[in-house]
C-alpha cells in the first residue's frame, strides 16, 4: 500500500550497516542495520519521523555494482489520537519496515545508492497509511 497523501518537503535518511555475526550465516549473511527517516515538511503539516532496525541481504552482481533488501521493525512519533487532515494515519507508533537499494562502489570505501524504505503496520492496526521515502545516499566504509 502506498501512502495516501503527499506533502511538501525532504526527508534526511541515516543508516547503518554493521558486520553480519556468524550466527546468521544459515540465512545468508545478512548485516543487521539501524536507521533514521528525519522529515522537514513546508506546508504545516506535522511530521513523522522513524527510527528503524532490522536485517539487510546485499548482492554484488559485479565488482562494483550491488543490489540490497532489507525486512525489519521501526517506531515513529506519529500523534496517533489526532484527527486533522494533517495528521498521517499511520495507524501504530510501531511499524514494519521493508527497504531496497542499489548501488555502485565509487571507490573501495565510498558508495551511491538509490535507496527506497516503505514503512507500514501491514495492516494491524486501524489505519494502514504507510510511510515512504526515496532517494540517493551516499555511504563510507569504515
Amino acid at each position: 500500500m502506498l501512502t495516501r497523501r503527499e506533502d511538501n518537503g525532504f526527508v534526511v535518511n541515516g543508516e547503518v550497516l554493521f558486520p553480519s555475526p556468524g550466527f546468521l550465516s544459515f540465512i545468508g549473511s545478512p548485516r543487521p542495520y539501524i536507521g533514521t527517516d528525519v522529515a522537514f515538511v513546508d506546508d504545516g503539516a506535522t511530521t513523522v519521523n522513524v527510527a528503524y532496525a532490522g536485517l539487510n541481504w546485499q548482492v554484488h552482481w559485479t565488482e562494483r555494482f550491488y543490489t540490497s533488501a532489507s525486512l525489519g521493525g521501526s517506531v515513529n512519533n506519529a500523534d496517533l489520537s489526532n484527527g486533522s487532515p494533517n495528521h498521517w494515519g499511520v495507524g501504530c507508533n510501531t511499524l514494519f519496515h521493508v527497504g531496497a537499494s542499489a548501488g555502485v562502489d565509487v571507490t573501495e570505501r565510498v558508495s551511491v545508492e538509490a535507496y527506497t524504505n516503505h514503512f507500514s503496520n501491514a495492516n494491524q492496526c486501524f489505519s494502514n497509511g504507510g510511510l515512504e521515502s526515496s532517494g540517493l545516499r551516499a555511504g563510507l566504509k569504515f
